[in-house]
């Protein structure tokens, strides 16, 4: 399948994935307030296609995703929607899913910090 079409089947199975959640995040204070329009950025991991473009680099990945937050804000956006399984595999610790090969090149290799925690604590701080 050429490259565009696999990007095209994930970009829509996400955004299905992530319609059918919405509800279940008002649970965590992640949705707008009711007089607020959502405004969303994407970030697609598969393939790194978005995000990270560097692996076994703890530290340039963090760098990298908080650039990407602080662009986001500056474009207005006011909601980060992140790809945490992009391959069959995790951004987080998980007894049924190994570790992403996106972060470190190998599928079940510790990257050396919890990537999607991060994620979260950087994202909430905007």
């Amino acid at each position: 399948m050429k490259k565009w079409m696999k990007r095209l089947t994930a970009a829509v199975l996400g955004a299905v994935l992530v319609m059918g959640s919405l509800g279940s995040l008002a649970a965590y204070g992640a949705t707008p307030k009711a007089d607020e329009d959502m405004r969303a950025v994407w970030i697609s991991t598969v393939y790194s296609a978005d995000y990270p473009s560097t692996q076994n680099n703890a530290e340039a990945q963090k760098a990298e995703f908080i650039k990407k937050l602080d662009q986001a804000q500056a474009l207005g956006l006011n909601t980060v929607v992140v790809q945490v399984r992009p391959k069959g595999d995790a951004f987080y610790e998980s007894d049924l899913n190994p570790w992403s090969a996106v972060l470190t090149g190998t599928q079940g290799k510790d990257p050396g910090y919890d990537p999607m925690k991060f994620m979260i604590e950087e994202t909430h701080k905007r």
